[in-house]
């Protein structure tokens, strides 16, 4: 991606066309930063949920984030991929688990998932990015929450187009019980 790109969120992919989908439009349009981590973590998770299910036909809404990920590194997903999802699952644990929790203790966090995702996409710096209503700004001059809620869009959309396309290993895997979340 060159300097002169530029990614409109409202039109990005064939993403806004589900549930999903406007969860991660809320989540660009919230103004509050930590009420975006959440949304945009369950539309991250809605989205692995989808590819899970694609490959083994079995309904995934029930399973940890945690398994998520797992099954989606046994489809040969590439482990940064999955290592960057992991560390937007403890951005979000750390808001919706620790009372205490602001922008300023999840920094170190928040911050790590832009590094992380500059080190899968070296040029995206200079990708210019239109939030909701906003006008394109460079994505090194956004926010740094602004930021993760775009990385994570982008997880989102990568998630819904390996299930789309079928572009995974499908693994010969069950899941075990124990794994499943009881919520």
């Amino acid at each position: 991606m060159g300097g002169n790109e530029a990614i409109g969120f409202s039109t990005f992919d064939p993403l806004y066309h589900d549930e999903t989908a406007k969860l991660i439009s809320e989540a660009l349009e919230t103004k509050d930063a930590i009420g975006r981590i959440l949304r945009i973590h369950l539309a991250v998770e809605m989205r692995l949920q989808q590819l899970v299910k694609k490959v083994s036909g079995q309904d995934a809404t029930r399973l940890q984030f945690s398994t998520l990920i797992l099954a989606v590194r046994c489809m040969s997903v590439d482990p940064k991929i999955c290592d960057l999802a992991k560390r937007l699952n403890e951005l979000r644990n750390k808001f919706a688990h620790t009372p205490d929790a602001t922008l300023e203790s999840t920094k170190t966090v928040a911050e790590d998932i832009v590094r992380r995702n500059s080190d899968l996409l070296p040029n995206f710096d200079a990708v210019e990015v239109n939030l909701g209503n906003s006008k394109p700004r460079a994505f090194a001059k956004l926010e740094l929450y602004d930021q993760v809620v775009v990385v994570a869009a982008i997880l989102a959309s990568h998630f819904h187009g390996m299930a789309q396309r079928g572009n995974f290993v499908a693994p010969n895997v069950s899941i075990p019980r124990n794994t499943r979340n009881t919520r």
